[in-house]
């Protein structure tokens, strides 16, 4: 898995072996991520958590891979700038984005579609990485 391939390549592997992951877990333990999202509303402590580390996830791969020149390099870019805002929204307007979570993941079968697109996205960027 660590080879001398390109950052890109790196970051396109380690995000295809996250979303591949968590995506499994979302289909096989729906109820688990669910109560996470309601625990991430009703507790500051991980409000501020999850807001600082998605945040620092966004800033160090837009540190690592701010790239646009290949449509490989600016899906690790896109990753990054969605983690950068969704750090900065969890921080800044916690009520509104953590209340369409727990909405979203309210229902089972929205995270089921959710899952197989996770874990879609997942094998792809994988399979991008070793490409």
């Amino acid at each position: 898995m660590f080879d001398t391939g390109s950052m890109t390549d790196f970051l396109l592997r380690m995000f295809g072996l996250y979303y591949l992951a968590a995506g499994i877990g979302l289909f096989t333990a729906p109820d688990a991520f669910q109560t996470i999202a309601g625990e991430l509303k009703s507790s500051a402590l991980m409000r501020l958590i999850s807001g600082i580390l998605a945040l620092t996830f966004g800033m160090i791969v837009l540190a690592l891979n701010n790239d646009w020149t290949s449509w490989q390099a600016g899906i690790v870019t896109a990753i990054g700038w969605a983690g950068l805002i969704k750090g900065v929204t969890i921080l800044a307007l916690p009520t509104p984005f953590l209340g369409l979570t727990v909405a979203l993941f309210a229902r089972t079968e929205i995270l089921r579609i959710m899952a197989l697109i996770v874990t879609a996205a997942g094998a792809a960027l994988l399979w991008l990485g070793f490409a």
